[in-house]
């Protein structure tokens, strides 16, 4: 059981559940809550408990963890009570007293607490750090029935893809159901990014086995690249009508500078035929965003160009108007920029020219902009920048990045990640935590494909 993923909520003599992550249902049985005191205890990656920012301070209450091979025992040192973990199910021990039941039930989507009045139910979020958080008007000392929807996805490690150096992974949910990742290839001896060749696609039902499908674009395959290959930088891809679309920067030819490429295939695995560059692009990092009237746009560039944007035609290779700059509320994009759509608002997001914390985002009304309420919402990845993109799966948010670290890896040498991402009530993005642990599952490869 891995110990950074314990989240307790600490319950004090005439109990107040505030916050707890569930890895499997409740055990049958159960409890109530009475109390409206409450105080929030977390183990952090370090193994440490802390008091959260929310925890009443002042308090005499104190708490001691004591682990064993496969439980965790909260015990109140002032009463003597125990709340206990074991095998991912929260329980209260035999030394616990309490007076009523919980009820936990299962719902699609989202975590409810009715307080027995259908008329005014209330609602929790589950945040970045697993927390359940009470919504603003939440009574206190009312006596709640919590219905939880199970995690969609139990987390299966990071990098994701180890068995050869992926990076920029641009994710995507197809009509198969499926996540599908397509990624840029660094190689073992890289020294620098010129190296980057050959695109590789990945494939999962759960996020936790995937299947490796093999190159489906080389520097070779493309006419109208610089001859000595390479430099096949982050990748976007595209879905319309039956043919999916590889949108890729790469060197032309004869001096003429950056292009974004695209290539096609009747599948999503490939393999993608290359159709040419698109005129009007001039820039690295595209990013093909879809909109939900089945309207595609194309966003390219980095800190030198700066960053432009436009609609694409419906054929999906051709720049429907002339190319226009991105207003983003700030002037520190430095490169990998990404755009997603969230209840009714556009996302712009980057890796910034900071170094601490390296992902920003910025809201708008329109995939146009301008962006703005610009903010900082994830730390400088591990050995590497923070290039990511951004998508939903089964409900749960996903934000998928590359770190340098794993294995001998460093800057020209990454893996593909995985993290989820959680929104606030009012739609900004929480702090997206960066999560390093062991694989569970072994990475399959896909039978050898022909190019059509």
């Amino acid at each position: 059981m891995n110990a950074t993923k314990l989240l307790i909520a600490s319950l004090l003599p005439g109990l107040y559940a505030y916050g707890i992550v569930l890895d499997a249902p409740f055990p049958e049985g159960v409890f109530r809550v009475t109390s409206v005191t409450k105080q929030i205890i977390l183990k952090d990656q370090a193994g440490t408990l802390r008091l959260e920012k929310e925890a009443i301070k002042g308090t005499s209450v104190q708490w001691e963890l004591i682990a064993t091979e496969q439980q965790y025992y909260l015990k109140n040192l002032k009463t003597g009570h125990y709340l206990t973990r074991c095998d991912t199910n929260l329980i209260l021990s035999p030394y616990q007293e309490v007076d009523a039941k919980w009820n936990l039930t299962k719902t699609e989507r989202t975590f409810t607490l009715d307080d027995g009045d259908a008329s005014t139910p209330q609602f929790i979020t589950l945040n970045q750090s697993g927390k359940l958080v009470l919504s603003e008007n939440a009574t206190k000392g009312s006596q709640w029935k919590f219905d939880k929807v199970s995690d969609p996805v139990n987390h299966p490690g990071n990098p994701i893809i180890r068995h050869i150096r992926t990076a920029d992974p641009s994710a995507h949910v197809w009509k198969d159901g499926k996540m599908w990742l397509y990624t840029s290839h660094d190689q073992d001896d890289a020294v620098n990014y010129t190296t980057m060749d050959g695109y590789h696609a990945f494939s999962s039902s759960d996020l936790i086995s995937w299947t490796d499908h093999g190159e489906i674009l080389h520097s070779r395959d493309v006419s109208w690249g610089r001859d000595k290959g390479g430099l096949m930088f982050a990748p976007s891809a595209g879905y319309k009508d039956g043919t999916y679309y590889l949108y890729f920067p790469h060197m032309a030819k004869g001096g003429k500078g950056w292009k974004v490429g695209v290539a096609t295939s009747s599948k999503p695995e490939g393999p993608f035929v290359d159709q040419g560059f698109i005129k009007g692009t001039d820039g690295i990092d595209p990013c093909c965003f879809m909109d939900d009237d089945g309207q595609a746009y194309l966003y390219w560039g980095a800190a030198k160009t700066g960053i432009k944007m436009a609609k694409l035609k419906p054929n999906m290779r051709e720049l429907a108007e002339e190319p226009r700059m991105v207003d983003y509320g700030a002037d520190d994009c430095h490169e990998g920029t990404f755009v997603h759509k969230y209840k009714g608002t556009y996302y712009f997001s980057y890796k910034n020219k900071g170094y601490a914390e390296q992902g920003s985002y910025a809201m708008s009304k329109s995939p146009y902009g301008p962006f703005s309420n610009n903010a900082k919402f994830v730390k400088k990845a591990q050995g590497a920048q923070i290039h990511h993109s951004i998508v939903e799966f089964k409900g749960q948010w996903y934000f998928f990045n590359h770190c340098g670290n794993y294995d001998g890896g460093h800057l020209y040498k990454r893996n593909s990640c995985m993290n989820k991402l959680f929104y606030n009530p009012d739609g900004t993005i929480q702090t997206v935590e960066l999560i390093h642990h062991e694989p569970t599952a072994p990475i399959k490869k896909a039978p050898s494909k022909k190019k059509k």
